[in-house]
C-alpha cells in the first residue's frame, strides 16, 4: 500500500506544475473588462465563440506578443495562445474593432521559496540556481513543463547548484529531497 501510495504521489507530481488555461467567452457586445485579465507567465488563454458570428483575435501595435487568429466562426469555437513574454497584450478582433481586452503577463508569483527548511535562489535565474538546507540534500531533479526529466542529482551536502546556463529560457520546475520531505517548486530561467 505505502509504494502504491508513494507511485501515486510521484505521478501526481507533475501534474501539480500545470500552466492554467483562462477562458474569455468571445462575443459581439463583450466589454474591455470582460475580456481583459492578469495571468501567470506560462498560461494560456482560450477564446471561446459563444455564437456563430465571425470574429478574428489579433494583437495591437505595442502589445509584448503578438499573434493573430485566422477568421473562426461557429459556437463552441476557440483560439488559444500561451503568454510566455512578462508585459501588455492588447487585442481586438479585426472584423468588429470596438471588441477589445488585454492580457497583462506577470512574472511567476514564486519569488524565493523557503519551505521545509530549503531555501531556494535565486528566482528568476540566469545561471545558476542554489538550493540549501541546515541538513544534507538527498536528490534534485528539475523537469520542464511537459513534465520530462532534464536533469537529476544525488548528493549529500547541504548545498547544491543547478547551472541552468545552458538550458533555454522558459519555465522549469525542481524537485528537491532533504530529510525524506520534498519540496517542489516553479523556477524562470531568464
Amino acid at each position: 500500500m505505502k509504494k502504491l501510495l508513494l507511485l501515486a504521489a510521484f505521478l501526481a507530481g507533475p501534474i501539480a506544475f500545470a500552466q492554467t488555461t483562462h477562458v474569455i467567452n468571445w462575443f459581439m457586445g463583450i466589454t474591455n473588462a470582460q475580456a481583459s485579465m492578469t495571468i501567470d507567465n506560462g498560461d494560456t488563454v482560450k477564446w471561446m465563440w459563444t455564437s456563430n458570428i465571425p470574429h478574428t483575435v489579433t494583437t495591437s501595435d505595442g502589445a509584448a506578443e503578438t499573434f493573430a487568429s485566422p477568421v473562426i466562426s461557429g459556437t463552441g469555437s476557440s483560439y488559444e495562445h500561451v503568454f510566455t513574454i512578462t508585459g501588455a497584450t492588447p487585442y481586438y478582433c479585426e472584423i468588429h474593432p470596438m471588441m477589445t481586452g488585454t492580457i497583462t503577463v506577470q512574472a511567476l508569483a514564486v519569488p524565493s521559496v523557503e519551505a521545509n527548511e530549503l531555501k531556494f535562489y535565486p528566482n528568476p535565474v540566469r545561471d545558476v540556481l542554489t538550493i540549501s538546507a541546515p541538513s544534507s540534500i538527498d536528490k534534485i531533479s528539475m523537469f520542464n513543463l511537459s513534465g520530462q526529466k532534464l536533469w537529476e542529482s544525488t548528493t549529500t551536502t547541504p548545498e547544491a547548484k543547478i547551472h541552468m546556463e545552458n538550458y533555454p529560457s522558459g519555465i522549469y520546475f525542481v524537485e528537491a529531497e532533504s530529510q525524506g520531505k520534498i519540496q517542489r517548486f516553479k523556477v524562470v530561467k531568464e
